[in-house]
């Protein structure tokens, strides 16, 4: 029975209100993220278990391109080649707002990495990709509601 569940809002400047990018205001196109997690079943005298025994996290992004310099641009490529990580947010909030409608998924420490620029709807974007890492040992990411 479905009959519990609300119907889901669509990605759209409404809904998804927030997506950041080390700070910067990014209009999205696309994301996609990986946890890349290797689940082991282990069974041996003693005990028996199910583990992630490692973690390679990954994903993409495309955004409509931030101008190159102004009041309102970020150099992808600069912090690319840096090898630096940095933070992603997306907030997404269901249809009628108030508590507990808001989910927002955080990526503390991603790195930017193959930044391209491309084209859609006759628009300039930039796509990279993403090498998501532990931050500082703990979560990869977080799924929080308010």
């Amino acid at each position: 029975d479905l009959s519990g569940f609300q119907k889901p809002a669509t990605v759209n400047n409404t809904a998804t209100a927030t997506f950041t990018l080390d700070g910067f205001e990014a209009r999205l196109r696309e994301f996609t993220a990986n946890a890349g997690n290797q689940v082991e079943y282990i069974n041996e005298p003693g005990g028996e278990s199910v583990e992630i025994t490692d973690r390679k996290g990954s994903g993409a992004v495309t955004i409509i391109a931030p101008p190159i310099g102004g009041a309102n641009s970020k150099d992808f490529f600069g912090l690319a080649k840096a090898g630096s990580a940095h933070a992603i947010q997306i907030a997404h909030t269901s249809p009628g707002g108030g508590a507990g409608r808001t989910v927002t998924l955080a990526y503390p420490a991603a790195q930017f990495q193959n930044p391209r620029y491309g084209e859609d709807r006759s628009r300039y974007t930039l796509a990279m990709d993403l090498n998501i890492k532990p931050n500082l040992g703990k979560d990869d990411f977080s799924i929080t509601t308010s």
